[in-house]
């Protein structure tokens, strides 16, 4: 009985991924990839793939109003120097700029 609640857990676990998955679609604007939040109001920058020093993030794409920066969406960025934020962004992932640097 046990061993059937854990596997049962486990389909609705991996089930639960597929769909969110599916539904949040990657998308590119400029250097950034993106993709848009289940409130089809915001964005959430997944990456920066671009290679200048300063860098603007903008403060909405699509007419969508970015609000996140997502979990390494800087990281391992070699050429960056400044990087400005707008307002709107709320949420800051962990480690956006790990192993960020410019020598």
């Amino acid at each position: 009985m046990k061993n059937k609640i854990i596997v049962c857990v486990l389909l609705g676990l991996i089930l639960g991924m597929l769909l969110c998955g599916s539904a949040l679609a990657a998308e590119t604007y400029g250097d950034y990839t993106y993709y848009v939040n289940s409130d089809k109001k915001t964005v959430t920058i997944k990456k920066y793939n671009g290679t200048d020093f300063d860098v603007t993030v903008p403060e909405s794409i699509g007419g969508l109003t970015v609000t996140v920066l997502d979990s390494y969406s800087f990281k391992d960025n070699k050429t960056l120097v400044n990087v400005i934020i707008p307002d709107s962004v709320t949420t800051i992932g962990n480690a956006s700029f790990s192993g960020c640097s410019n020598d």
